[in-house]
């Protein structure tokens, strides 16, 4: 599983990559990442990808197990 966390006006959001219904709504990047990253631990594990404002992906953080390559 893959979440996308990336700034949306003043908040910071993470959502789940390909869908279109945001999970998590953060005044912070930190605590989006946070959030997201304790959610795939307790889901299994998975990828938290930080979007930056260009659409450039900042190196992506693993918690819990990592995705198969």
């Amino acid at each position: 599983m893959i979440y996308d966390v990336y700034q949306d006006g003043d908040d910071w959001v993470a959502k789940r990559a390909g869908s279109s219904l945001v999970s998590i709504v953060a005044a912070s990047r930190e605590d989006a990442i946070a959030r997201a990253e304790a959610f795939l631990a307790r889901s299994g594990g998975g990828q938290v990808r930080v979007l930056a404002a260009d659409a450039a992906t900042e190196p992506t953080r693993i918690p819990g197990n990592p995705l198969a390559s």
